[in-house]
This record gives C-alpha cells, structure tokens and sequence, in this order.
C-alpha cells in the first residue's frame, strides 16, 4: 500500500556485496533520502529471506550502523551496512533486507552477499578420494606429509563431506 508513498529513497537501490571472502569484510554505504511530509524516526533492522517470506529477524553476517536515523522533509541521512562471512550463514548465499521501519512507513532494501572460502596457504589440497563418503581408502596424509617436509603450508578441503548434500 505505500508504493506510491514510500516515506523514504534508497541510494543505491539495492545492496550487493558479491564475493566476499573469508577473513575479510565488506561495507556499503547507503544515502536515505526523505520523501515524508513529516519528520520521520526510523529503526533499522535486518531481515533473512533465506528460507523464503515471512523472513525471520536477524540476518546472520550483516550488521547495520546507526541503528536509528531521523529524517526531516527533504532530508538526506546515511547508514552503512557491513557484511562478514565470518558471522553469516556460511559459504554461499547470503539473502534478506534491511527493513526501515517507523511510525507511518516501512521501507526496505534488498541484501545479498556470496560468502567464498579463501584458503591462508601456499597449497589448496582437495581431498575427493572417495575416503569420507564412500569408505575408500585415505591418501590425504601422502600430500600432507610431502608438504610439510618440503616446508609449505596448506589447507584441505574434503569435497567428499559434501557428497550428496543439498544447499
């Protein structure tokens, strides 16, 4: 019902961090423009669509500074939006709003971070030998054995935990 009365116009329109690798945060920043007849407190809050609407409170990875703004008539005011792969949902997708509510209007923002693993180490190790979803035999300790003598660092990702699973 408020499409044509907005309260409030959003620059930029929607929110899309794209890749944002694990140990490392991004931030955007985001102009509210009041487009109320009246001065207009609005809290900020986050919301995960994740799982589809309703949304639940929360959106895991996202945090918002201020919390609160006020706008006069006219009024531009700004509030940043920081994504964290650390504290979201996981590697992958990470989807909600960020919903400004007050007394007369609710508007809200659209969010969207892919959360991507970025190994520390000099050597990336996938482990997809069969060991973990099918019972073969390990050879991961032939590689990791061979590294460390030679004196490099490394991270193993074992693919076969994920055989099967749905995201």
């Amino acid at each position: 019902t408020n499409v044509a009365d907005p309260g409030v116009i959003f620059d930029p329109p929607s929110l899309s961090f794209g890749l944002v690798y694990t140990g490392t945060t991004d931030t955007i920043n985001v102009n509210v423009t009041s487009v109320a007849t009246t001065t207009q407190t609005y809290s900020i809050t986050l919301l995960d669509t994740s799982a589809g609407f309703p949304g639940v409170a929360d959106l895991p990875g996202f945090t918002v500074t201020p919390e609160v703004l006020s706008l006069a008539p006219g009024e531009t005011g700004s509030f940043s939006v920081t994504f964290d792969p650390a504290t979201s949902k996981g590697i992958g997708d990470n989807q909600g709003f960020v919903v400004l509510q007050s007394d007369d209007y609710d508007a809200h923002l659209p969010a969207w971070a892919r959360a991507a693993w970025m190994a520390e180490a000099d050597v990336l190790i996938i482990d997809n030998d069969g060991s973990s979803s099918l019972g073969f035999a390990d050879y991961t300790g032939y590689y990791t054995n061979t590294l460390t003598a030679l004196g490099y660092t490394y991270e193993v990702l074992d693919v076969d935990m994920e055989a099967g699973a749905v995201d």
